[in-house]
């Protein structure tokens, strides 16, 4: 191990951040799940999801958006606010 940190010296940083990273983000939902219930941080989880996949599609790479992923992104935020609304009542 010694061997691969000293050829890799920036990796043992990386892991860490990763490992801080990891808890604070479990912490987070602990958090949510405690305040909002199990069904809304999943509808957070999975919205956060979503951003980040169009934030990086988008954003970082350039891409154009197509139709079959607006249509995509129609029909998930439909089947969220049913659900949502759902829950509510």
């Amino acid at each position: 191990a010694y061997t691969f940190f000293s050829a890799n010296p920036t990796l043992l940083a990386k892991m860490f951040c990763s490992e801080i990273f990891g808890y604070a983000s479990i912490s987070m939902v602990v958090r949510l799940v405690a305040h909002y219930g199990a069904t809304n941080a999943e509808v957070a989880k999975t919205a956060r999801k979503g951003v980040v996949l169009f934030f990086s599609l988008v954003v970082i790479e350039g891409k154009a958006i197509k139709g079959a992923q607006v249509r995509g992104a129609l029909v998930f935020l439909a089947g969220t606010a049913v659900f949502v609304e759902a829950k509510r009542r």
